[in-house]
């Protein structure tokens, strides 16, 4: 047995220990000795005269010792002689425990290549031999364990999937609860905590079946808390506890598990501590956390972790402040030191919320925006890892990518080569602009040239940046919201209700609709801002201008099937003659309009969005009005600027306004806002009625 961990994977724990000394005393050979070596070569000695079992157990003792030393080195050669002695007496189970830790060994040196190598043979040698299915699975959870710790979210998924398929087949409980509790851990790292609930809860209702897994199960018992109290489930939390303590009570009634018992009551107290105070009953849930403190001696396990996060809360609730920070600090100091990610931004959000009700509003601002930052840029990095292993899975052509990159490097290279160049060439005539007046004002031009270039290049270098930003951020949630549904349809296919699978097909379908919208709006500025002038060789009626405009923004489509009514109306007023004709582009004077009617449309939450179309002798004006959310006085002249967005919660990329104006511009007319309307906002764009 060892102890199943997201970041450790121990091979003896302090019951193996004791026990060890029993197996010495089995075999014949004296504890007493001080010194391990000697202790390991008498033990060598009785090898000689030992068979069947005892001889096994001589060899699990000597392992046990040269892993005591620390030389990784001497175990690992210990478990080799100890595989080729089992597979030369036949003793196939001793094989696959010495195995099993010689996996564990490289798990716990994070050499994972060969975790997953080993891992492979000792699945390959447990497969077809009777009675060790168990070892068999235990070894492919230690090749997800390994993915998981690499970050390789996806395929650990894969594999956890694949390893639930042959558990069934292999009608193995064991195998099966053992892959849902992988894939539920993994969920949990990536955020998704609805679908490790239900993981975890898949994986303690199988092993409640098996009597012999009870161990295990007191293992996953604290995960599947973690994961409740993730998603603020604390009544099912309380209920589960308590189911929980059974489980507790019945494996300590066995005498050969107390010396297993102080982490096994430290986890359940822990996990009591979660749900009363997420249930408001404070007295409880101190009281809880002091049984926990009494079986928690090692300021290096993750159950001593657990115990200074919640007493920091406790000190929160009680008004003791400083305590509470000492105590974060002390949390946090050692969550930096073991490298755990997943727990930084709870810690963080701890901190700022002992700063908040302390009164420090100023410091607590400061953590609270450090939270925001650490989640985004976990976020960013965890979607950058989804992205790269998915390339692997998919086999996409890395050729291209290297091919831009190195295209990008000639241009750069060109690009300095020229730069050089022009220097030396502006160098040249200030020399000779010293002795020409002439020439000294055309250095000045030259001058003035240049600065508005720069200034131009900086303003790009800052859009270009925006847009990085913005499309990054648009991009990640659609991105992670498939990425995660797509795993749940494959996970627990069979298993969803009709409207479920309706629910998830709907959102799937919206989010990749935003996706192809973003594109498309990044295509269509790029084809837009790539022309100095638009043609107007068309001549098409203002009407038809409107009616395809309101189409192509699907503003009239307030009510979905289904849905209850929208609160907001739309309506046209048209005064001008249906036969007006203008001289423009209709297919970009069509867009204009559409993003003004889109921007109206996103804004307004009730009431109403009204175009009203006019004209004169020589414009048409098409007036979009609304009840929106305004647009405050500080931001009238930002928000015709590109990547602007008012409200950085809403979706969106902010070039639908700066897209618009350029174009009506290039055809002739503007764009402007109505400073003088209260109600919402009114943009006004003008088009011209002839080419001028």
């Amino acid at each position: 047995m060892y102890e199943m961990s997201d970041h450790k994977i121990l091979p003896m724990t302090l019951f193996q220990r004791l026990f060890l000394c029993l197996l010495l005393l089995v075999a014949g050979v004296d504890v007493v000795v001080a010194d391990i070596t000697t202790q390991m070569d008498s033990v060598r000695s009785e090898l000689k005269s030992l068979k069947g079992k005892e001889r096994m157990k001589a060899w699990k003792a000597l392992y046990y010792m040269a892993y005591e030393t620390g030389d990784n080195g001497l175990s690992m050669r210990t478990l080799d002689e100890w595989i080729d002695d089992a597979r030369q007496h036949g003793d196939a189970w001793s094989e696959s425990v010495a195995r099993q830790n010689k996996v564990v060994d490289y798990y716990n040196s994070a050499k994972y290549d060969s975790v997953r190598q080993t891992a492979q043979e000792a699945m390959d040698f447990c497969r077809d031999r009777k009675g060790l299915t168990r070892k068999y699975f235990e070894a492919w959870h230690l090749i997800i364990c390994s993915y998981h710790a690499q970050g390789q979210y996806n395929t650990a998924i894969r594999e956890g999937r694949l390893m639930h398929e042959e558990a069934i087949v292999k009608n193995d409980l064991f195998g099966q609860s053992m892959a849902y509790y992988n894939m539920g851990n993994v969920y949990y790292t990536m955020r998704h905590f609805l679908q490790s609930v239900d993981a975890l809860e898949q994986s303690v209702r199988l092993l409640q079946r098996e009597d012999s897994s009870e161990s295990v199960l007191l293992e996953v018992y604290p995960y599947y808390g973690d994961a409740l109290e993730a998603r603020k489930d604390y009544q099912k939390l309380d209920e589960m506890t308590q189911e929980w303590a059974k489980h507790v009570e019945h494996f300590g009634k066995n005498k050969q598990n107390q010396l297993d018992m102080p982490p096994v009551y430290a986890n359940y107290y822990i996990g009591r501590t979660q749900a009363l105070l997420g249930l408001g009953r404070t007295g409880e849930a101190r009281q809880a956390l002091k049984e926990a403190e009494k079986y928690i001696n090692d300021s290096t396990s993750f159950e001593y972790l657990y115990l200074l996060y919640y007493n920091a809360e406790l000190a929160r609730r009680d008004g003791r402040y400083d305590e509470a920070l000492r105590l974060n600090t002390e949390r946090l100091r050692l969550t930096h030191v073991i490298d755990d990610r997943p727990t930084l931004i709870p810690v963080h959000l701890q901190r700022a919320d002992i700063l908040y009700s302390a009164g420090r509003y100023k410091e607590a601002a400061e953590m609270y925006k450090q939270v925001y930052h650490l989640d985004d840029s976990m976020n960013t990095m965890q979607t950058r890892e989804q992205l790269n292993e998915m390339n692997t899975f998919f086999q996409v052509d890395e050729l291209k990518v290297q091919n831009e990159e190195q295209q990008d490097l000639y241009t750069m290279i060109i690009g300095v080569v020229v730069i050089i160049a022009l220097l030396l060439f502006l160098i040249h005539r200030y020399i000779a602009a010293r002795r020409l007046k002439q020439k000294n004002e055309e250095l000045a031009r030259s001058n003035a040239e240049l600065q508005l270039a720069n200034e131009k290049a900086q303003e790009s270098s800052r859009m270009k940046t925006a847009f990085i930003r913005n499309i990054s951020h648009e991009i990640r949630t659609p991105l992670n919201i498939l990425n995660g549904f797509t795993q749940v349809l494959i996970d627990q296919e069979g298993q969803l209700s009709k409207a479920e699978k309706d629910d998830i097909s709907q959102r799937m379908e919206e989010n990749s609709k935003h996706m192809s919208e973003l594109v498309n709006k990044m295509l269509e500025m790029s084809e837009t801002t790539s022309s100095a002038v638009i043609e107007r060789t068309e001549v098409v009626t203002a009407s038809s201008i409107v009616e395809k405009a309101v189409e192509m923004s699907g503003i009239t489509h307030t009510t979905a099937p289904g849905q209850p009514a929208s609160p907001v109306s739309f309506a046209v007023q048209n005064e001008v003659a249906e036969e007006l004709t203008i001289k423009t582009h209709s297919h970009y004077a069509q867009r204009a309009l559409r993003h003004l009617l889109e921007n109206a449309r996103k804004f307004t939450r009730q009431g109403y969005v009204h175009l009203h179309v006019t004209a004169d002798g020589q414009m048409v004006t098409f007036m979009v009005e609304d009840t929106g959310i305004g647009v405050p006085e500080e931001a009238r002249e930002k928000i015709f600027g590109e990547f602007v967005k008012l409200d950085e919660y809403e979706s969106g990329t902010g070039i639908g306004l700066p897209l618009a104006r350029d174009i009506a511009r290039k055809l002739g007319g503007d764009i402007v806002l109505d400073t003088t309307y209260t109600g919402g906002a009114r943009f006004i764009m003008t088009l011209p009625i002839k080419d001028d």
